[in-house]
């Protein structure tokens, strides 16, 4: 066929019975998909995030001494039959595929980082696993607003609660990560690779990178090609 999208053997009746051509048509050749690109702060599955941003938060608010009764995430469908179908992580992909473990870490340890896919050792995590109640609420998604959010509250033993809403996940472009921020996640996740040296040569080569008249993929993080 001449038509590989539109035709009835094509793309777009491969994928769906409902078409809308103007939806990838509309602001072509003025607007690019590649800046709405997203960066993922946490090693996690995408549905995971905003859960865990708002775990964070609550983290960060709560008192030493608190102590958590119970733990309710009001979180859009998808998100609940891809990343809430396990609860206790047996593998290093469960726990990237793990709302309840995902936002256990993030209330018991204040972080979700690499370093906690590691599931040997997950005591602390398991008695926050079993307080997680993952709510259904559709409101929590609408695509055309580019909204997948949660709601976390967490209810404290003294009967006080906690409670935050992030409807788009740190990473978006519409709230796109700092510097500060991507540059901690580069140091982790290359700090078994490249010296400390080596990735600040890294970092600024990439800033820069439009400044460099040729990319050397061996040297750009052994030479600074930008003084």
């Amino acid at each position: 066929s001449m038509f590989p999208l539109e035709s009835d053997k094509g793309f777009f009746h491969a994928m769906s019975d409902e078409i809308d051509v103007a939806e990838i048509i509309e602001g072509l050749g003025q607007t690019f998909t590649i800046c709405e690109s997203y960066i993922k702060p946490y090693p996690s599955c995408r549905h995971t995030h905003c859960g865990i941003e708002g775990a964070l938060a609550i983290k960060g608010r709560m008192q030493p001494s608190d102590s958590i009764k119970s733990v309710r995430v009001y979180i859009y469908g998808n998100a609940i039959r891809i990343a809430g179908q396990i609860q206790v992580p047996k593998v290093m992909d469960d726990a990237k595929f793990s709302i309840h473990y995902a936002l256990a870490t993030a209330l018991a340890r204040g972080r979700f980082g690499l370093s906690d896919l590691d599931i040997s050792s997950i005591d602390d995590v398991l008695p926050i696993i079993s307080k997680i109640t993952l709510v259904e609420d559709a409101n929590m998604e609408n695509r055309k607003e580019g909204i997948r959010g949660a709601r976390v509250v967490v209810e404290l033993e003294d009967g006080s609660t906690l409670e935050e809403t992030v409807l788009i996940p740190l990473g978006d472009a519409a709230k796109p990560l700092s510097h500060e921020a991507l540059r901690t996640k580069l140091r982790e996740c290359s700090e078994t690779i490249l010296s400390e040296r080596e990735q600040e040569i890294l970092v600024k080569n990439i800033w820069n990178l439009e400044k460099i008249a040729h990319i050397n993929t061996i040297n750009i993080y052994d030479k600074l090609e930008v003084e």
